[in-house]
């Protein structure tokens, strides 16, 4: 049974102390930096999850990730290769830093949509003038066409 819980991820043995590793204001983010974790080998558990979950703005930052303190380089050394990781995810995502070549082709891309939803907006006017015309034309030669 203790197999299927999801928390344990294997045992504490009694060689060393037990550190913080690091703590998070989502335990989403503990978890996936505790999957990392668990794929290299090394012990962990996660803790407050439940405080988080129950008063989620109450309890920020406090999303513990723990390990041994033996493992505590190489955790280090795996986060500081996450961190990394999900900066470049950060940068690929931002607009701040658009210079002005970005902002001119984002700008004729939205031109090209624009353009094409004007020319939808002016073919239906167009036919609506063209039934219109096509109705007066018919009423003025006493031939009745009511739509």
């Amino acid at each position: 049974m203790a197999d299927d819980i999801l928390d344990h991820f294997g045992t504490f043995d009694d060689t060393g102390e037990i550190v913080a590793a690091r703590f998070f204001n989502f335990e989403s983010d503990a978890r996936m930096y505790g999957a990392h974790l668990k794929e290299a080998g090394i012990p962990f558990f996660i803790s407050n999850a439940n405080t988080s979950a129950a008063m989620p703005l109450t309890s920020m930052g406090g999303v513990g990730l723990h390990v041994r303190e033996i493992d505590l380089a190489a955790v280090a050394a795996l986060f500081k290769e996450m961190d990394a990781l999900l900066e470049v995810d950060k940068l690929d995502d931002s607009y701040h830093d658009a210079d002005e070549e970005d902002i001119a082709y984002l700008q004729a891309a939205h031109a090209e949509e624009e353009a094409k939803k004007r020319n939808w907006a002016y073919i239906v006017v167009l036919i609506f003038f063209i039934l219109l015309i096509i109705r007066t034309f018919l009423k003025v030669t006493r031939e009745f066409w009511d739509f």
